[in-house]
């Protein structure tokens, strides 16, 4: 189900709805190989594949699913940073995930985009359960993910799953 979004902004950070016109600044800031150290994927390819994601994702999910891809670009100022993803399921909880460039990490950008995004999907679509993954050896997510409040809840491989409102 595709969905218009608002620009959602706090003093340090703005989000808005990821387009194909972000595709170029999205693959500056996501393009370095230390990012994906922990991510099932690699760094994109060319500015044409991000462009060719983003258009995927705004189509939304598959017909036959209940889910909401919600897809935002993160910027600081300005300049693209990264983006956060949430998957609301069944319309009662919601997956996260928040990728940003390393030239942010260890500024409080990643625990605000988080909060805005979460705080979005509350207000927006009552969603109060939340479910996050993360590697073993990501720390700093693991450290991220307590500062918003979420306890491990289970762990399989080398995923660890947190909850948070369950």
């Amino acid at each position: 189900m595709k969905q218009k979004m608002t620009p959602i902004a706090s003093n340090e950070v703005t989000l808005v709805q990821q387009h194909p016109d972000h595709a170029e600044d999205l693959y500056s800031a996501l393009n370095d190989p230390s990012i994906y150290t922990f991510l099932d994927h690699s760094p994109p390819k060319s500015v044409r594949a991000v462009q060719q994601s983003i258009a995927r994702q705004m189509i939304g999910a598959p017909e036959d699913s209940s889910d909401v891809w919600l897809n935002w670009s993160v910027l600081m100022g300005k300049t693209i940073v990264g983006y956060t993803h949430a998957t609301i399921q069944d319309g009662l909880s919601a997956s996260l995930a928040c990728v940003l460039s390393p030239d942010v990490w260890g500024t409080g950008i990643a625990l605000r985009a988080a909060q805005l995004t979460m705080s979005e999907l509350t207000n927006q679509h009552g969603i109060s359960k939340w479910i996050v993954d993360t590697d073993v050896g990501n720390i700093a997510s693991q450290k991220l993910l307590n500062r918003l409040g979420f306890i491990e809840d289970s762990r399989h491989g080398s995923d660890i799953f947190y909850v948070r409102g369950f």
